[in-house]
């Protein structure tokens, strides 16, 4: 029987030894590793199928720029990224350069699991932060240090479908648009809809508390991130006005309500209008089979394009520091960002690709898309804290019942501070 245990363990361990054996021969030899080069690894996840094409065209390139460096990539749909990258992080075989989220940045910094940057951004003298826009660097920053650089500036817009408002006879949304004319609007699309006997489309979707409680003055939690701050009078009221666009002028529906619809409700003009990523042109560029256009989101208070800024980090473990830093840099740099930017649906970090015709070229659609180059100034970045998913999902509990109207606004936001609270006590101030 001992014979028999100890023959496993020998087999156990030559496949063991096999299987690693094998994984460096596959990055070291068929990826084409050529002797004494420094090799790194990056990872990402995929959000649109031309992302890897971009990324292959990215590493080519940075190939070519630093013969000296080899870098083999991993990428991973977004589903299983994080699981796989935890993982990686615990085992310490994670990748020397990683894809970061700002929603999780908290947490893995509080873990130190992400090298601080400004030691490589200090003393490198070839890096100007001044050549990259600035505002998607506030969710980058946590106590005055730079954890994670980000690639480009993703924001939020309204895209409208031109030829459901040329049918109303509603004039198109602009820049001029305020939270009464996009309200006024919408009643008229409503309207047109009913008169037609047109079912189950809406003037508009993809409706987000926390965008109309920031365009109203409020914030979900302080520049501290200690305190919910959610049952301020401008976080109500934008609680309040989105309750209303819903529940008193049904112009739209709850958003957990339009999976109901299926797939992209714009793509299959169920909605005149919605609110969405810039990173969504892409997708409606290439499929869409009606005419539509953006425009910024109207002002309530405040005109505001909130920023979910997604970057690369650096693995505090990694061996090859100087050269995962060079991998970091070249995604910022010129190459890389003409790149990012043919694809249509990533709006330029450095300044000069995004004023150029790599971004703009001749003809470009949506027709309005130039209006990404007047947004700065207008830029507000959800604070976040450690934990984001359960704070937030303890929040949302609360939002869900004001916008099902099964309670007030004040009384929604009130509730939803006091789990809010109940949360940032159990991450920051119990021992």
């Amino acid at each position: 029987m001992n014979e028999s245990i100890g023959k496993v363990i020998r087999w156990g361990i030559l496949i063991l030894a096999i299987s690693f054996g094998m994984r460096w021969f596959l990055s070291h030899l068929y990826f084409g590793k050529p002797p004494g080069r420094t090799v790194i690894e990056y990872s990402y996840w995929v959000g649109i199928p031309e992302e890897i094409e971009a990324n292959r065209l990215i590493i080519a390139a940075f190939h070519q720029a630093h013969p000296d460096i080899h870098v083999i990539v991993r990428h991973h749909p977004w589903a299983d990224y994080f699981t796989k990258l935890f993982t990686g992080l615990v085992t310490q075989t994670a990748a020397d350069v990683f894809r970061m989220s700002y929603a999780f940045l908290p947490d893995y910094v509080h873990y130190k699991a992400i090298q601080p940057l400004n030691q490589y951004i200090e003393k490198d003298t070839t890096f100007h932060l001044n050549e990259l826009v600035d505002w998607p660097f506030e969710s980058c920053i946590i106590d005055n240090q730079i954890f994670m650089l980000p690639v480009d500036c993703p924001i939020d817009l309204l895209f409208y479908n031109k030829d459901m408002f040329d049918r109303a006879g509603v004039s198109y949304p602009d820049t001029s648009w305020t939270w009464e004319e996009l309200l006024q609007a919408s009643l008229k699309l409503k309207n047109y809809f009913q008169a037609n006997r047109i079912r189950d489309v809406y003037p508009l979707l993809g409706l987000l508390y926390s965008q109309f409680v920031m365009e109203n003055g409020g914030r979900i939690i302080d520049r501290d991130r200690m305190v919910c701050t959610l049952d301020t009078p401008e976080a109500i009221g934008g609680v309040q006005f989105m309750r209303d666009l819903i529940l008193y002028y049904g112009v739209s529906i709850p958003p957990d309500a339009e999976s109901t619809v299926g797939g992209d409700p714009f793509l299959k003009q169920k909605c005149a209008m919605t609110y969405g990523q810039a990173i969504m042109m892409h997708p409606y560029t290439e499929k869409a089979t009606f005419d539509w256009d953006i425009t910024f989101r109207p002002r309530g208070r405040f005109r505001l394009a909130k920023t979910l800024a997604c970057g690369l980090c650096l693995n505090p473990k990694s061996r090859e520091k100087e050269a995962a830093w060079q991998l970091m840099k070249f995604f910022v740099g010129e190459t890389a960002q003409k790149i990012f930017s043919e694809i249509g649906a990533f709006v330029p970090i450095r300044r000069e690709v995004l004023f150029s015709t790599h971004f703009l070229p001749p003809g470009y659609k949506p027709a309005h898309k130039h209006l990404l180059l007047q947004v700065n100034g207008s830029i507000s970045q959800n604070w976040i804290c450690r934990n984001w998913g359960r704070f937030r999902s303890e929040l949302r509990q609360e939002i869900d019942l004001v916008m099902e109207g099964k309670i007030s606004a004040e009384e929604g936001c009130r509730r939803a501070t006091v789990r809010g609270n109940r949360v940032l006590d159990e991450i920051y101030r119990q021992k």
